[in-house]
């Protein structure tokens, strides 16, 4: 097995008509997730919608919206057992 610097943790195996890869289901899952957003045109619409809103300026910064909120602690730790 080869790493593929390419592709984020995969692996290139062996040889064959096509090489193939092997990711975590975590990263399946995302990019499937991300390919679902961008194929979505009512999806894209918002994006564009609010990266155009913070360029002009009408946007909240992440302080601004936790101090709103009273939000003080920046690092939560959650553990799965």
């Amino acid at each position: 097995m080869l790493l593929d610097d390419k592709m984020n943790g995969g692996f290139v195996h062996g040889k064959h008509e096509s090489a193939w890869i092997t990711i975590s289901v975590d990263e399946y899952e995302s990019m499937k997730a991300t390919i679902e957003t961008l194929s979505s045109p009512d999806a894209m619409k918002k994006i564009m919608q609010g990266e155009k809103e913070l360029a002009e300026g009408m946007g909240k910064t992440l302080e601004q919206i936790k101090k709103e909120l009273g939000i003080y602690c920046s690092v939560i730790l959650i553990t799965e057992q």
